[in-house]
């Protein structure tokens, strides 16, 4: 082929790429305005209201607080504001009658529990002792919460929380840097396993290794069978899973620019939201711009669109993204 031929290819392709880039950009919806800083949120069973973890726009990270919206509404409205409490990572339960939580104590220690507060009237309930307890997620029946149990720095495991009882175990997966677990409605539990990395970085013009955690891997346990292992193959940083209504795809972040670009906290640019196609392993990049620093993918009830944190046009900000086509939606 002539080289200018290659040369139309190469714009073309170039051209194509940015269509596509401003065709999701077109797709995507932001939920609130700049009055809020909200980086994570989960639909009620109905669909009809949405539970926020953030704060108002400018307000410090430890005013973190979970708030209510409901569809129709002109506002979120505040739902906790205790001065000594942080909240973050709210999830409605299946029954829509409570939403779990994650509470911070900003005394001394800074002890970190599972909580959840009744949903018609606000009564509140710490489930777990700490001191470092994150990450809630129901199982679909209602009757457990799994949640991510730091054990030290580069240390974690997942742990059950029986409603019934009120009883902790931890699961027998092996310990690691485990985390953001996500409890199917086909029975397992989709998480992150983490790994410590070396990077470079530079102080006063002097380059220095460094280890960081990065290098995430998705895997998944199944409870009741004892059935796990990892989800794929794909050698990408890969986090934050979340599984479908209707158990055909998996959601999650991942990385755009291959393994040798893993870093603390990564360039927003360089992540995407991918969708995994359960049957075949078939990945789909839905948008690019997300940020780490906020929750996962939360999906809808009906299963049509996705919530993502990102940064883009530099404010911290919840997006929506229509996913009723996978395929059309990587286009």
């Amino acid at each position: 082929m002539r080289r200018s031929g290659v040369f139309f290819l190469v714009l073309l392709a170039v051209f194509l790429a940015s269509v596509g880039a401003a065709a999701a950009e077109e797709r995507l919806t932001r939920l609130f305005d700049t009055t809020y800083d909200f980086w994570d949120g989960d639909w009620s069973p109905d669909g009809q209201r949405l539970v926020l973890a953030g704060k108002q726009h400018y307000q410090p990270a430890d005013k973190s607080r979970i708030w209510l919206f409901t569809a129709g509404q002109g506002k979120p409205v505040l739902w906790t504001n205790t001065d000594t409490l942080c909240d973050d990572w709210p999830r409605w339960s299946p029954d829509g009658q409570r939403i779990a939580m994650v509470r911070r104590e900003l005394a001394d220690g800074r002890r970190t529990c599972i909580w959840w507060k009744d949903a018609a009237t606000g009564a509140g309930r710490r489930l777990t002792k700490g001191p470092d307890d994150r990450q809630p997620s129901w199982s679909p029946d209602g009757q457990a919460l799994v949640f991510r149990r730091g054990m030290g720095p580069t240390e974690s495991a997942l742990s059950l929380f029986e409603v019934s009882s009120g009883k902790v175990t931890q699961l027998p997966i092996p310990r690691g840097l485990l985390g953001e677990p996500f409890w199917g409605r086909d029975g397992f539990i989709y998480y992150t396993r983490y790994r410590l990395v070396m990077r470079e970085t530079k102080v006063n013009g002097q380059t220095y290794r460094v280890q960081v955690i990065g290098g995430g891997s998705l895997w998944r346990y199944h409870p009741a069978t004892g059935e796990g292992g990892a989800v794929q193959t794909a050698e990408f940083d890969q986090r934050m899973p979340a599984l479908s209504p209707d158990g055909k795809y998996l959601a999650f972040y991942g990385q755009r620019d291959g393994p040798g670009q893993t870093l603390s906290i990564p360039d927003p640019t360089c992540w995407a939201l991918f969708l995994r196609e359960q049957t075949t392993g078939k990945l789909t990049e839905v948008v690019t711009d997300v940020a780490l620093t906020g929750g996962p993918p939360v999906w809808s009830r009906d299963g049509k669109s996705l919530i993502f944190y990102s940064l883009r046009k530099k404010v911290p900000a919840l997006w929506s993204c229509p996913v009723t086509n996978p395929v059309e939606a990587g286009s």
